[in-house]
Protein backbone atom coordinates (compact mmCIF):
# COMPACT_ATOMS: atom_id res chain seq x y z
CA UNK A 1 0.00 0.00 0.00
CA UNK A 2 1.64 3.20 -0.49
CA UNK A 3 2.01 5.90 2.16
CA UNK A 4 -0.66 8.15 2.54
CA UNK A 5 0.49 11.58 4.23
CA UNK A 6 -1.55 14.41 6.15
CA UNK A 7 -0.02 17.01 4.69
CA UNK A 8 2.60 16.90 1.13
CA UNK A 9 4.83 20.10 0.44
CA UNK A 10 5.17 20.97 -3.20
CA UNK A 11 8.40 22.47 -3.59
CA UNK A 12 7.27 25.36 -5.47
CA UNK A 13 5.71 29.18 -4.69
CA UNK A 14 3.86 28.90 -8.27
CA UNK A 15 -0.39 28.46 -7.75
CA UNK A 16 -0.24 26.89 -11.31
CA UNK A 17 2.32 24.46 -10.30
CA UNK A 18 0.81 23.68 -6.97
CA UNK A 19 -2.94 23.19 -8.19
CA UNK A 20 -1.70 20.86 -10.81
CA UNK A 21 0.49 18.72 -7.98
CA UNK A 22 -2.70 18.66 -5.89
CA UNK A 23 -4.55 17.07 -8.22
CA UNK A 24 -2.01 14.78 -8.98
CA UNK A 25 -1.27 13.78 -5.62
CA UNK A 26 -4.21 14.09 -3.60
CA UNK A 27 -4.78 10.16 -3.83
CA UNK A 28 -1.39 9.90 -1.65
CA UNK A 29 -1.92 12.95 1.09
CA UNK A 30 -4.35 14.60 3.06
CA UNK A 31 -3.52 18.26 1.65
CA UNK A 32 -0.88 19.65 -0.27
CA UNK A 33 0.57 22.79 0.24
CA UNK A 34 2.95 24.99 -1.26
CA UNK A 35 5.55 27.03 0.22
CA UNK A 36 3.79 29.77 0.64
CA UNK A 37 1.04 28.17 2.35
CA UNK A 38 3.24 26.89 5.14
CA UNK A 39 5.30 30.34 5.37
CA UNK A 40 8.13 28.79 4.46
CA UNK A 41 11.30 31.05 4.30
CA UNK A 42 14.32 31.55 2.32
CA UNK A 43 15.21 29.84 -1.19
CA UNK A 44 17.21 25.99 -1.64
CA UNK A 45 20.57 26.21 -3.36
CA UNK A 46 20.71 24.77 -6.68
CA UNK A 47 24.16 23.66 -6.88
CA UNK A 48 23.67 20.01 -8.21
CA UNK A 49 25.11 19.13 -11.62
CA UNK A 50 22.12 16.89 -12.20
CA UNK A 51 18.47 17.24 -12.13
CA UNK A 52 18.55 14.54 -9.40
CA UNK A 53 20.87 16.69 -7.55
CA UNK A 54 18.77 19.68 -7.75
CA UNK A 55 15.40 17.72 -7.17
CA UNK A 56 17.17 16.25 -3.82
CA UNK A 57 18.86 19.66 -2.57
CA UNK A 58 15.23 21.60 -3.10
CA UNK A 59 13.44 18.35 -1.24
CA UNK A 60 15.35 18.29 1.39
CA UNK A 61 16.05 21.92 2.44
CA UNK A 62 11.88 22.65 2.72
CA UNK A 63 11.68 19.27 4.65
CA UNK A 64 14.07 20.70 7.09
CA UNK A 65 12.15 24.35 6.64
CA UNK A 66 8.65 22.85 6.88
CA UNK A 67 8.87 20.16 9.64
CA UNK A 68 6.92 17.91 6.58
CA UNK A 69 7.46 15.69 3.49
CA UNK A 70 8.50 17.16 0.37
CA UNK A 71 8.03 16.36 -3.27
CA UNK A 72 10.67 18.52 -5.80
CA UNK A 73 11.44 18.33 -9.30
CA UNK A 74 14.35 19.88 -11.83
CA UNK A 75 15.01 19.58 -15.04
CA UNK A 76 18.26 19.06 -16.98
CA UNK A 77 18.23 19.81 -21.01
CA UNK A 78 19.95 17.05 -23.33
CA UNK A 79 20.29 17.98 -27.41
CA UNK A 80 21.35 15.29 -30.06
CA UNK A 81 22.50 17.91 -32.50
CA UNK A 82 25.19 19.15 -29.36
CA UNK A 83 28.58 16.99 -28.61
CA UNK A 84 28.57 15.61 -24.98
CA UNK A 85 30.85 18.49 -23.57
CA UNK A 86 28.48 21.08 -24.81
CA UNK A 87 25.12 19.91 -23.06
CA UNK A 88 23.46 22.89 -21.10
CA UNK A 89 21.90 20.12 -18.29
CA UNK A 90 20.50 21.35 -15.64
CA UNK A 91 22.02 25.17 -17.15
CA UNK A 92 19.67 25.36 -19.71
CA UNK A 93 20.13 29.78 -18.59
CA UNK A 94 23.90 30.00 -19.24
CA UNK A 95 25.57 30.84 -22.39
CA UNK A 96 29.43 31.05 -22.75
CA UNK A 97 29.94 30.86 -19.44
CA UNK A 98 27.18 33.67 -18.21
CA UNK A 99 24.34 32.77 -15.77
CA UNK A 100 20.72 33.69 -15.91
CA UNK A 101 20.81 34.96 -19.95
CA UNK A 102 17.45 36.91 -20.35
CA UNK A 103 14.38 35.48 -22.77
CA UNK A 104 15.65 36.49 -25.90
CA UNK A 105 19.34 35.66 -25.68
CA UNK A 106 18.38 32.55 -24.93
CA UNK A 107 16.15 32.07 -27.59
CA UNK A 108 18.47 33.49 -30.02
CA UNK A 109 21.40 31.40 -28.86
CA UNK A 110 19.47 27.96 -29.76
CA UNK A 111 17.99 30.11 -32.73
CA UNK A 112 21.93 29.78 -34.28
CA UNK A 113 22.50 26.66 -32.76
CA UNK A 114 19.17 24.71 -34.75
CA UNK A 115 20.30 26.60 -37.62
CA UNK A 116 23.38 24.93 -38.43
CA UNK A 117 22.32 21.21 -37.24
CA UNK A 118 20.77 18.56 -39.45
CA UNK A 119 17.35 18.76 -39.59
CA UNK A 120 17.25 14.46 -38.58
CA UNK A 121 19.44 15.61 -35.80
CA UNK A 122 17.17 18.14 -34.25
CA UNK A 123 15.63 16.22 -31.04
CA UNK A 124 16.46 15.51 -27.47
CA UNK A 125 14.82 15.09 -24.19
CA UNK A 126 14.07 17.01 -20.68
CA UNK A 127 15.60 14.64 -18.23
CA UNK A 128 13.26 15.31 -14.84
CA UNK A 129 14.23 14.22 -11.55
CA UNK A 130 12.07 14.07 -8.87
CA UNK A 131 12.50 13.89 -4.96
CA UNK A 132 10.34 13.02 -1.74
CA UNK A 133 12.16 13.64 0.96
CA UNK A 134 11.58 13.89 4.53
CA UNK A 135 12.38 16.54 7.55
CA UNK A 136 14.84 13.49 8.83
CA UNK A 137 17.14 13.03 5.74
CA UNK A 138 15.52 10.32 4.57
CA UNK A 139 15.06 11.03 0.51
CA UNK A 140 13.74 8.51 -2.21
CA UNK A 141 14.55 9.96 -5.97
CA UNK A 142 12.97 8.93 -9.50
CA UNK A 143 13.63 9.96 -13.25
CA UNK A 144 11.55 10.78 -16.02
CA UNK A 145 12.60 11.47 -19.79
CA UNK A 146 10.33 13.50 -21.79
CA UNK A 147 11.54 13.37 -25.68
CA UNK A 148 11.49 16.68 -27.87
CA UNK A 149 11.46 17.82 -30.81
CA UNK A 150 13.20 21.23 -32.17
CA UNK A 151 12.06 23.53 -34.85
CA UNK A 152 14.09 26.30 -37.05
CA UNK A 153 13.03 29.01 -37.57
CA UNK A 154 10.90 29.35 -34.03
CA UNK A 155 7.48 30.12 -33.44
CA UNK A 156 6.93 34.01 -33.74
CA UNK A 157 4.27 32.96 -30.34
CA UNK A 158 6.68 33.63 -26.92
CA UNK A 159 5.62 32.40 -23.73
CA UNK A 160 7.39 34.60 -21.29
CA UNK A 161 10.25 33.25 -18.98
CA UNK A 162 9.78 29.82 -20.93
CA UNK A 163 11.71 30.61 -24.23
CA UNK A 164 12.21 27.23 -25.95
CA UNK A 165 8.50 26.91 -25.76
CA UNK A 166 8.82 28.50 -29.37
CA UNK A 167 11.27 26.06 -30.92
CA UNK A 168 11.05 22.74 -29.09
CA UNK A 169 7.42 20.80 -28.45
CA UNK A 170 6.42 17.38 -26.98
CA UNK A 171 7.82 14.56 -30.07
CA UNK A 172 4.30 13.61 -30.12
CA UNK A 173 3.27 16.36 -31.61
CA UNK A 174 4.36 18.21 -34.33
CA UNK A 175 4.47 21.96 -33.41
CA UNK A 176 6.42 23.77 -30.13
CA UNK A 177 5.14 24.00 -27.10
CA UNK A 178 3.60 27.66 -27.89
CA UNK A 179 1.55 26.58 -30.70
CA UNK A 180 -0.16 23.40 -28.91
CA UNK A 181 -3.60 23.62 -27.96
CA UNK A 182 -4.97 23.83 -24.89
CA UNK A 183 -6.10 19.91 -25.11
CA UNK A 184 -3.29 18.88 -26.56
CA UNK A 185 -1.01 20.62 -23.08
CA UNK A 186 -3.58 18.73 -21.41
CA UNK A 187 -2.81 15.54 -23.00
CA UNK A 188 0.93 16.04 -22.57
CA UNK A 189 0.79 16.64 -19.20
CA UNK A 190 -1.57 13.91 -18.60
CA UNK A 191 0.80 11.56 -19.68
CA UNK A 192 3.84 13.00 -17.50
CA UNK A 193 1.39 13.09 -14.67
CA UNK A 194 0.73 9.52 -15.09
CA UNK A 195 4.38 8.35 -14.55
CA UNK A 196 4.91 10.62 -12.05
CA UNK A 197 1.67 8.54 -10.11
CA UNK A 198 2.61 5.25 -10.87
CA UNK A 199 6.21 5.52 -9.78
CA UNK A 200 5.21 8.04 -6.70
CA UNK A 201 2.79 5.13 -5.73
CA UNK A 202 5.98 2.23 -6.24
CA UNK A 203 8.22 4.12 -4.05
CA UNK A 204 6.56 5.84 -1.22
Amino acid sequence: MPHHFTTLVAATRNPAKIARYQALLAQYASHVAGLDELGVRGIAMESGETAEDNARLKALYYARQSGHPVFSDDAALYVDFLPPDQQPGVHVRRINGVDEASDDALLAHWEHQLARSPALRRSGRWHVGFCLAWPDGAAQLFTLDLPLTFYSPSSPRRTPGWPLNSLSGPAEFDRPYCELSASELDLANRHVDQAVARIFAEMT
